[in-house]
């Protein structure tokens, strides 16, 4: 039930932001919530932060942000 209600918040705000400041806005926070997931899931549940997986996180993260960077309509 409760992964049911996260999707749905989820998908919620990731439809308002898109309505609000297009899609590229609502894209660029994708790899921002596979680090927060990775940092939550090694404080809270005892998981083993690999470099590796940290270095991929990181990479793709880069990767998105530099996408929206040269996006030249994008203000923030």
């Amino acid at each position: 039930m409760q992964g049911v209600f996260g999707s749905g918040v989820t998908f919620y705000l990731q439809s308002w932001s898109i309505s609000v400041r297009g899609p590229l806005y609502s894209a660029m926070f994708n790899p921002l919530c596979t680090v927060i997931t990775t940092v939550f899931a090694a404080a809270v549940l005892r998981e083993e932060l690999h470099v590796g997986r940290f270095v991929i996180v990181m990479r793709a993260m880069q990767g998105s942000f530099r996408t929206v960077m040269l996006h030249g309509d994008v203000s923030f």
